[in-house]
């Protein structure tokens, strides 16, 4: 009997060491366990907030997406009305080298001491004065062609900037949507 007694104070002893490391375990456990409730909820409030502000992100990109893009647009009327310039400008040049030809032609038959028109001998003042007002005719179309060539020489330069400009703003019209793929792959 004093053995059983001995036994079951060695056993009441280890039951209660058991139950104090339970009960200690049970509060770590507890601990632990609020700890990870914790950071879930510190984890999603961190979450929300990069996603309100990745968000956020993609709202401000897309408005300056298609503010880049009517900006890019924009230059499409002035690109096409320099284009239209510089197509009048070479007609007009185009029709200036005609003339001056045309009159060339003329002005070469005078040379051989006969009418263009009627092919017979110049005989009178007339012929000499139409003579006198083709040269005339033929120097102020020659005077007009470089003036011409210029007006073509700066909408071509203009045309040249504008494109630049266009390119560039596509470029970062590009650029801004790469980006946004970018924040959505993200999200």
């Amino acid at each position: 009997a004093k053995r059983s007694k001995e036994e079951s104070k060695k056993l009441k002893f280890e039951i209660s060491a058991i139950d104090t490391s339970l009960a200690s375990n049970n509060r770590l456990l507890e601990s632990s366990v609020s700890q990870l409730e914790s950071l879930k909820a510190q984890i999603a409030t961190s979450n929300d907030e990069r996603i309100a502000e990745l968000v956020k992100k993609i709202e401000e990109l897309e408005a300056t997406k298609v503010s880049k893009k009517s900006e890019a647009q924009a230059f499409n009327s002035k690109l096409d009305e320099i284009k239209k310039d510089i197509r009048e400008s070479r007609d007009k040049q185009a029709a200036i080298r005609l003339n001056i030809a045309e009159i060339q032609k003329k002005l070469d038959i005078y040379a051989k001491n006969k009418c263009p028109h009627c092919l017979s001998d110049l005989t009178d003042s007339l012929h000499i004065q139409i003579k006198d007002k083709l040269e005339a005719k033929k120097v102020e179309q020659e005077n007009n062609l470089p003036s011409l060539l210029k007006v073509a020489s700066v909408k071509e330069t203009d045309l040249r900037t504008i494109t630049e400009s266009q390119n560039k703003i596509m470029s970062e019209y590009y650029e801004i949507d790469g980006t946004i793929s970018a924040i959505r792959r993200e999200l």
